[in-house]
């Protein structure tokens, strides 16, 4: 009967909840919190609303599959909206203010015919009913037709990049437009260095919550990949926690460890296996009810970069040490979000994000407006940068870390992702697939569950569960970026 400890409760509760309901298997689950969700954290603020006190978005279907799936199933209603930011350099020279919305620029609870170029109807969207109308005079847009054409054309050409195959091929976001410029010598230079620096940058930065210098280093595969998807995001009216308790109260064998935190695997080794100890951060080994140290089959490891190769065992193999340098080398970078009521971080626009830009620094502030009841201000979410001050009329703050997603970041995804099975370990979170989004995290899960099953000769298509993640061969449903044929018909240039 095979012991199987997960360690990490966020994305590690969805491959739980994947091994749980399968009979003869013994899943514990160890979170070092007080809490299981990990970033994902729901706060309630009353009539202000409810918002995400870490991850925020959820994207399309197309590019989200399992996590649209997977909230199916628990039967957790996601709304959709329409995910357009303002952005607002705060001054410039001649001491003016420089505002640019970005796309879908125009929404309104009518249905809208328009009557307009092919390029323009890029930026106008349908009917949605959650958010407030919004509108721009045409002078004001074609002011901004540059920045706007040459982001839209950016967006595109992303859709079509695929992923690095080795680090040879890893573009810094800076070399990416750099290469952009020499592919398309239609525009001219300065104007996409403007474009470089008066809008990708930022926005790179204000998503991430790092400074514009530090975008720049970004794997451009990792920061366009955002910027490629649909303009239509969802939303969790009653919080995306509610579908980590939902599938917390489903798991009825799953042993749920919190306020423990396994800081080392001890290996334990026989001719036929490896097999794993887990000793807690108090020096003591994790046991049963009863003092016997637990013997684990099968490891999940769904931590951040420098938990995991701390966590990792001391096995002298050539390739469990290149693993834990390259986890030693990803960077993080700590996040402080502050949700408060201040009316001066409002988005002047209407839009669900303002980005505010002060020299090299870039944030954001997220409000949604449909959230909020009985006319109560709506909470405002704002990511406070390292040097600037704190909004007033603050509810709460939270902390977290994030991962720099460099050329060190990209190794050590590599690494993992060969080291995948090996030695009864598996990797999950969102260092364990192809990116940083909760849609990666999630399949990352779904993967470490189904090779689970083949190990101990179990079908994973006979998992009432996990038979709703996988394809007609067997494997997890990947998600797919590819532009459509109707999607090519709208490319944007100019006649």
């Amino acid at each position: 009967m095979p012991n199987i400890l997960v360690i990490g409760g966020g994305t590690g509760l969805t491959t739980a909840y994947m091994l749980e309901n399968v009979m003869g298997f013994n899943i514990t689950l160890a979170e070092k919190s007080e809490r299981y969700g990990g970033h994902i954290n729901s706060l309630n603020f009353g009539d202000h609303g409810i918002a995400e006190g870490g991850a925020e978005f959820i994207g399309a279907p197309e590019s989200y599959p399992n996590v649209h799936k997977l909230f199916s199933m628990l039967g957790v209603k996601l709304k959709r909206f329409e995910l357009n930011a303002d952005l607002h350099k705060v001054s410039i020279e001649h001491g003016k203010d420089d505002h640019l919305v970005l796309p879908p620029v125009y929404h309104s609870a009518e249905k809208n015919n328009h009557s307009l170029s092919d390029f323009f109807g890029c930026f106008f969207t349908d009917h949605n009913a959650s958010q407030k109308e919004i509108r721009i005079d045409f002078g004001t847009l074609l002011n901004k037709f540059s920045d706007l054409l040459t982001l839209e054309w950016e967006i595109l050409r992303a859709q079509h990049e695929r992923e690095p195959e080795n680090i040879n091929e890893v573009q810094t976001l800076e070399e990416f437009m750099e290469g952009f410029k020499k592919k398309n010598p239609g525009f001219k230079e300065e104007d996409i260095d403007n474009f470089s620096n008066r809008v990708l940058y930022p926005i790179v930065g204000a998503a991430w919550g790092i400074p514009i210098s530090e975008a720049k280093k970004f794997c451009a595969f990792y920061a366009m990949n955002y910027l490629a998807l649909s303009k239509d995001w969802y939303d969790a009216p009653s919080g995306l926690s509610s579908y980590m308790d939902a599938m917390k109260a489903q798991c009825k064998n799953l042993d749920m460890r919190l306020n423990t935190e396994v800081t080392k695997l001890i290996p334990i080794t026989d001719s036929e296996s490896t097999k794993y100890q887990a000793m807690l951060s108090d020096g003591t080994l994790m046991q049963t009810e009863k003092g016997i140290p637990l013997l684990f089959d099968d490891v999940v490891i769904s931590t951040p970069a420098y938990a995991s190769a701390a966590i990792l065992p001391d096995i002298d193999t050539q390739d469990m040490q290149e693993l834990k340098e390259a986890l030693k080398k990803v960077r993080y970078y700590d996040t402080t979000l502050a949700f408060h009521l201040d009316p001066n971080y409002a988005p002047p626009r209407g839009t669900v994000v303002h980005t505010r830009v002060e020299g090299d620094l870039a944030a954001n502030t997220a409000q949604k407006d449909w959230k909020a009841k009985n006319g109560a201000t709506p909470v405002k979410k704002t990511w406070v940068l390292p040097g600037q001050p704190m909004p007033n009329n603050i509810l709460k703050t939270e902390h977290y870390k994030h991962p720099i997603m460099d050329k060190n970041y990209f190794i050590a995804q590599q690494k993992l992702h060969t080291m995948q099975k090996k030695y009864g370990l598996y990797f999950g979170g969102i260092l364990g697939w192809k990116g940083d989004s909760h849609e990666d995290g999630t399949i990352a899960a779904l993967q470490a569950a189904r090779s689970i099953h083949l190990k101990h000769h179990r079908a994973p298509t006979a998992n009432r569960r996990l038979q709703n993640f996988l394809d007609e061969s067997g494997y997890v449903i990947e998600r797919n970026n590819q532009l459509s044929a109707h999607e090519e018909n709208k490319t944007c240039t100019l006649s």
